[in-house]
């Protein structure tokens, strides 16, 4: 979310490590020919994605001027990603989004600039 002329705001994320092990099961299985190894990659793919830990709850703020970034605070909630957050008058929103690979919320959460 951008902020006047100089800051960008992100909310939440990803380190990418969970989703790396799953696109690595995904070519394994994608690759493999023999349908027992298959399942149990499988198996061992859907346990890591029903296990991920959900997203950090980082608020990161970006200073365009100096290209900087600081962890500024925290979120009080599930951190969702592939979400926006919107200006409301002066309401910030953020709706819905994912919570955990694959698992989406149907929440919106209304906060304020601090």
């Amino acid at each position: 979310m951008a902020v006047g002329y100089e800051y960008i705001y992100f909310f939440g994320g990803d380190t990418g490590n969970t989703a790396q092990k799953v696109e690595k099961l995904i070519a394994a299985i994608n690759a493999e020919t023999n349908e027992s190894i298959k399942n149990k990659l499988i198996l061992e793919k859907n346990a890591l994605q029903l296990s991920h830990p959900g997203f950090n709850r980082h608020v990161i703020q970006f200073n365009t001027t100096t290209n900087t970034c600081f962890v500024i605070d925290t979120i009080p909630f599930d951190a969702p990603v592939t979400t926006s957050v919107l200006n409301w008058g002066s309401d910030l929103v953020l709706c819905g989004g994912e919570i955990r690979r694959g698992v989406r919320s149907p929440i919106i959460q209304i906060g304020k600039y601090i």
